[in-house]
């Protein structure tokens, strides 16, 4: 695997992997949702099942996401969120 976010202490490597990876796909699952409202033919979103699925699925990324951000100690922390910003230019938290 490709590293994009390089870990300070390599033991936390695969866990600043996942995060990243995590926090990528809840961004796809934000866009998805977007665009899931722009089409949507429902007045109430509530009432449009695909969107809440999608829904669902985007909190349930942010928690796996915050799980493992959470997972690492706060020197890994700052250190994935500079290179993060730096990467993609705005914070991941």
């Amino acid at each position: 695997m490709t590293i994009i976010i390089e870990a300070i202490n390599k033991t936390y490597q695969s866990t600043v992997n996942r995060m990243y990876i995590a926090e990528r796909k809840y961004n796809d699952l934000v866009d998805a949702t977007s665009r899931l409202e722009d089409v949507s033919k429902h007045i109430n979103l509530d009432d449009d099942k695909a969107w809440a699925k999608s829904m669902r699925k985007q909190e349930d990324m942010w928690c796996k996401f915050m799980d493992y951000f959470n997972d690492l100690p706060k020197r890994e922390q700052q250190n994935a969120e500079r290179k993060y910003k730096a990467i993609h230019g705005y914070s991941c938290v």
